[in-house]
């Protein structure tokens, strides 16, 4: 969802050839910060969650979640 309205709103942005408008740039702003909301909740996954279900699986005997970072994050 937040996806689809970063696609959206980077389609009206570039429809023009000129500066970002006042709304425009709050839009912006609105979606950086629940894009930043968004990265918050899934670095704690990673960091919190995802150790305490690796080390269950592992108790049981199964291979452990690896999650392989792309280069640049």
């Amino acid at each position: 969802m937040l996806n689809e309205a970063f696609d959206t709103f980077s389609r009206t942005v570039e429809t023009g050839d000129r500066e970002p408008t006042k709304p425009q740039l709050d839009v912006f702003t609105s979606l950086s910060g629940r894009l930043d909301e968004q990265l918050k909740k899934w670095n704690a996954i990673k960091q919190d969650d995802l150790p305490k279900v690796s080390d269950l699986i592992k108790q049981a005997d199964l291979p452990a979640i690896m999650i392989k970072e792309k280069k640049g994050e």
